[in-house]
């Protein structure tokens, strides 16, 4: 597939605080740059898009700029929140993308069996995310602390990334707001969000990661550039 444009959206999802954890660095490096790396050289990917909000542009553009050209993704300055950031990298898709997927600069850590997993059900599907399963006793609640309601309901972790037709993101950005219903691939506990709280998690769950297959070079020169 060639028709596959990825975005990295650095806006917190619906739900979560704005806490630049995109920006929380991992092991050393932000999570945004772990986050770039995991969709560079992939096969299939025609175009890749990272959003950045407005007020942190010059920030961001400091610390990753010149990793940006290297890896050949298009950065686009935006709106603060992710329906936003989706609109905005809207605008600069190209045409012969078929298939976006949208991906949570804070997740650093999925697993790259989970990023085949998902890529293979393009064209599938209207929209697939992975997800996590909330296992255990479940309390419907608005607020922690607050009142809650014991619920037998089963539900589930939105995690990412999450795939879409062409059709369906257009649709997404214009109701800015998820479809009414998402095919659900059960994702890894090691696709962990960066936050002030839980870098120390992720920082562990890096590590855990497997190692992708590597590509073997074609040709003693190609390996002698590495």
């Amino acid at each position: 597939m060639a028709d596959l444009a990825v975005i990295l959206v650095t806006a917190a999802p619906e739900g979560v605080s704005n806490d630049m954890g995109a920006m929380v660095k991992v092991d050393g490096r932000e999570s945004v740059l772990r986050a770039m790396e995991m969709f560079t050289n992939r096969e299939g990917i025609a175009q890749t898009v990272l959003v950045i909000d407005n007020a942190n542009a010059e920030q961001i553009k400091q610390k990753i700029g010149s990793h940006l050209v290297f890896m050949g993704i298009k950065l686009v300055s935006g709106g603060a929140t992710w329906f936003e950031q989706l609109a905005d990298a809207q605008k600069v898709l190209s045409t012969d993308a078929k298939h976006v997927l949208v991906h949570d600069a804070a997740r650093p850590s999925v697993p790259y069996a989970d990023l085949d997993a998902i890529i293979a059900l393009a064209g599938k599907h209207p929209a697939v995310t992975l997800a996590l399963p909330v296992r255990g006793a479940i309390v419907a609640a608005s607020i922690v602390p607050g009142v809650g309601k014991p619920t037998s309901e089963k539900v589930a972790q939105w995690l990412s990334p999450t795939l879409y037709d062409r059709a369906t993101f257009d649709a997404v950005v214009a109701a800015k707001k998820q479809p009414e219903s998402v095919q659900l691939i059960e994702g890894s506990p090691l696709n962990v969000r960066c936050g002030s709280t839980e870098t120390g998690i992720v920082n562990a769950m890096i590590k855990l990661l497997p190692k992708p297959k590597m590509k073997a070079p074609s040709s003693p020169f190609e390996e002698a550039q590495w």
